[in-house]
């Protein structure tokens, strides 16, 4: 069985480091880089706490619960490359976290985007896996196709399901949307573009909602269809954007997209927020620390994973059975990206 010494030796970082990442999801003190490192080792090694150990040391004699044999656990995300994505990453490296604490290991962390059905479950066959978590937006008939073949399992999602057959943690994206355009407006912005993806994408719908709410009108030319992603949205507006006719502010799908396309508009000689405002959506680390800061609606990642990770538990150990929902809240962090208008 693996230990913290196997872990540190495989990352060539100290057993103090690795040992503090494990126990601590929001550990400040190490790098994005390095927590991402030991997580990804404690998968390959299959590294499980000693729980009777970690019961003496806290002083502890009650009984365990009755767990499965098999403590194998799976997070199945819908993103491409979202190990390198921050808003996944901060998520899973809780949930690995959370689930270890309690004697389980996240052996798989899979994107399965662009995967068929019959591959992600050929994938996955390598253990017997107690449960999974869906970590991103699904269609439907994926979500009803994974839980034919695993029968515990969570959605995790800004995207909520409106007929679930299984448990769900969300913050409602569509609802954090509106928000966020709603304070464009409230700023006095009238004229509001969107970079991000469409089909089928809730952020999106938020956003035409809360300008038909307001009678502002809806142009296509201020429409910047992209992938979620600072590279992409950078590309995909210097292609859109007219230096003769722009919005005064973009609401941006999430933070890489927000940043991808601040750095676009800068290129183009645009000043953020005096030429064009943006607003994101997530609150990744980086968005403290872009220049200028960016207004962004905060997202709670690390609640996300943390109670997706005991509801998985939960219901494997047997304390519930029928499906449940927990919505969480968002909020509007105020930072430097925008400009109010008002007269």
């Amino acid at each position: 069985m693996a230990t913290l010494k196997d872990i540190a030796r495989e990352t060539g970082l100290s057993i103090s480091t690795v040992s503090r990442v494990i126990n601590d999801p929001n550990c400040t003190r190490a790098s994005t880089d390095t927590k991402k490192k030991i997580w990804k080792a404690v998968r390959a090694l299959g590294y499980v706490p000693n729980n009777s150990a970690r019961q003496l040391k806290l002083g502890s004699t009650a009984k365990s619960p009755r767990y499965l044999e098999n403590k194998i656990l799976a997070c199945l995300t819908t993103r491409p490359f979202a190990s390198s994505d921050p808003f996944f990453s901060e998520i899973s490296q809780v949930i690995s976290s959370a689930v270890l604490q309690q004697g389980y290991t996240l052996k798989y962390l899979i994107s399965v985007y662009n995967m068929d059905y019959p591959t992600v479950i050929e994938s996955l066959t390598g253990d017997h896996i107690a449960g999974i978590i869906i970590l991103g937006k699904a269609k439907q008939d994926f979500l009803d196709y994974l839980h034919r073949h695993f029968k515990i399992m969570i959605y995790c999602s800004l995207n909520p399901q409106k007929n679930f057959k299984y448990s769900q943690v969300v913050c409602d994206g569509f609802s954090a949307s509106k928000s966020a355009v709603q304070y464009l407006i409230d700023c006095g912005h009238k004229k509001i573009g969107y970079v991000g993806e469409i089909a089928g994408e809730i952020r999106y719908q938020g956003y035409h909602s809360a300008l038909k709410d307001n009678g502002l009108e809806f142009s296509w030319k201020y429409i910047v269809e992209s992938p979620l992603g600072m590279d992409q949205a950078c590309e995909k507006v210097r292609k859109k954007v007219r230096t003769d006719d722009f919005p005064t502010a973009f609401f941006c799908a999430n933070d890489s997209t927000a940043i991808g396309t601040m750095k676009a508009l800068q290129s183009m000689n645009f000043s953020v927020p005096e030429n064009i405002s943006i607003i994101g959506i997530d609150d990744i680390d980086l968005s403290r620390y872009v220049t200028p800061m960016l207004t962004t609606v905060y997202i709670p990642k690390t609640d996300l994973g943390r109670v997706s990770a005991q509801m998985l538990i939960d219901q494997i150990e047997g304390r519930y059975d029928t499906p449940m929902e927990i919505k969480l809240p968002y909020t509007i962090i105020e930072r430097q990206t925008v400009k109010c208008r008002r007269s």
